[in-house]
């Protein structure tokens, strides 16, 4: 018998040193797998907040995508829930071209991770359909579109209850 086991009641060796190491393995494992997720959540928050800053400062998304009180400022309660576009079109814009109210984006529902991500690159779904006046047609780089996708699809669907 080795100096870490010891005999157990029926006379067999029991390992006790066996089941430390196995205690000690599984622990050093759980706090490598929590470093990994802190890590992971860091970045996840990291990329929600740089497309937070796109969509507010940059693109500003924000302006078109949410409704105004009567005073003209932004009901942020209702931020990305779609609003009437408040500019009527120009001459030059043929009629049906220009956006009369503006589309949900909170979530970005009926775009999958995919359609989302090409959208803000390369400026139409689906490689074709352009989005109608004034949206811009957007070439965001891929990492700049991937952390705008995350932070639209973070937000949720629906607004608050009144």
């Amino acid at each position: 018998m080795h100096d870490h086991e010891h005999m157990t009641s029926t006379g067999q060796a029991s390992g006790r040193g066996e089941h430390a190491r196995m205690k000690r393995c599984i622990g050093l494992s759980v706090l490598v797998l929590a470093g990994v997720a802190s890590t992971a959540l860091a970045s996840d928050t990291a990329q929600r907040e740089r497309g937070r800053y796109i969509a507010h400062d940059v693109a500003m998304c924000v302006q078109c995508h949410t409704p105004r009180d009567e005073t003209g400022a932004l009901i942020e309660d209702r931020e990305f829930m779609g609003a009437p576009f408040p500019v009527a079109p120009p001459s030059f814009i043929r009629e049906g071209a220009w956006c009369v109210a503006t589309p949900r984006i909170a979530g970005l529902p009926g775009f999958t991770h995919d359609e989302a991500v090409r959208f803000f690159m390369n400026g139409a779904r689906l490689g074709r359909h352009q989005p109608k006046w004034p949206m811009p047609p957007f070439h965001l780089s891929r990492a700049d579109a991937e952390a705008l996708v995350a932070y639209l699809r973070a937000l949720p669907e629906h607004p608050p209850p009144p």
